[in-house]
């Protein structure tokens, strides 16, 4: 699991329903869900073919790298 520094207060993140974190280095996306006061749903997703969705947003997780050349890293 990835450790998350944030420059933000934690009350910010605590308003959030869906965070999802995207890793800049290689096709790696987290995805917290709150189920509760105090409780997350933890997914990650390696499958650049995989379809992101939730509410009404739907991304596939390769247009999230759109671009990106992981070679030069």
């Amino acid at each position: 699991m990835t450790e998350v520094t944030s420059f933000l207060p934690i009350e910010l993140f605590l308003a959030f329903r869906n965070i999802f974190i995207i890793d800049q280095y290689r096709v790696h996306v987290e995805h917290y869900v709150r189920t509760a006061a105090h409780q997350w749903l933890f997914s990650e997703y390696n499958d650049p073919t995989l379809m992101l969705e939730f509410n009404t947003f739907e991304v596939q997780i390769a247009d999230l790298y759109e671009n990106i050349d992981f070679s030069e890293a």
